[in-house]
């Protein structure tokens, strides 16, 4: 029931706090640790501005940055580092923090399945989480080494999720909470097709439609089923 499956959610991330954390770090108070937790909750799929969340949660920016790297440890949380190549563009080089549980950060938000139909924003920082993870996921045992990045720049161009072969080889994949796709959604991928050349392999739209659909050379819409 809901209940219960919110009454599990609190007793999982109070174990890890209470028990793995404080043996990795020997932390007494960790009633900060649950605060970051659902802050990052809240902004998951977002870029990390580790100043600005510190003066939020009134931490020292030194001490967030030590919380941010145990609850990396205990896989809670995964920071999605900025594509560093230069293009020629201002690049924004904040990681994109994403939480590994889709389920502990819808909870820690407070949404249920209503609460996510009504907040469609929350649902789609949801659904990109989703994706990144299932797609790191798949590259553990995946026979391509790849590298995972988020694309933004200062002037508002961005792709959700690159992957980076050793070769300098790229896909690229944006992810729309959207039953359509339109022309629009490949703006990002177009970009960087345009800059990368032919190290441009290919670029994807993941939507919530049900069918495979190629848009134009090296750009297809696919469905979420796909992951």
């Amino acid at each position: 029931t809901p209940k219960r499956r919110g009454a599990w959610f609190e007793s999982y991330l109070t174990s890890i706090i209470e028990r793995d954390i404080r043996d990795l770090a020997r932390i007494q108070e960790t009633s900060a640790m649950l605060r970051v937790m659902r802050m990052l909750a809240a902004r998951t799929a977002t870029l990390l501005n580790q100043s600005e969340l510190s003066r939020t949660l009134q931490i020292p920016n030194a001490t967030l940055g030590r919380h941010l790297k145990l609850l990396e440890k205990v896989f809670l949380l995964h920071l999605l580092p900025a594509w560093s190549v230069n293009l020629g563009k201002r690049l924004v080089k904040a990681p994109k923090a994403h939480l590994v549980d889709c389920g502990l950060a819808a909870h820690l938000m407070g949404l249920d399945g209503k609460g996510l139909i009504r907040s469609p924003e929350r649902a789609g920082q949801l659904l990109e989480t989703f994706a990144v993870n299932e797609i790191l996921k798949h590259l553990t045992w995946s026979q391509i080494d790849a590298s995972p990045y988020h694309f933004r720049t200062n002037a508002g161009l961005e792709v959700d999720l690159i992957l980076e072969r050793p070769s300098g080889d790229v896909a690229c994949i944006e992810v729309k909470h959207a039953a359509q796709v339109a022309n629009k959604d490949f703006k990002g991928l177009r970009s960087l097709r345009k800059d990368l050349g032919h190290r441009f392999i290919n670029g994807i739209v993941l939507y919530n439609g049900t069918r495979i659909i190629p848009f134009e050379h090296n750009l297809f819409a696919v469905p979420f089923a796909a992951l």
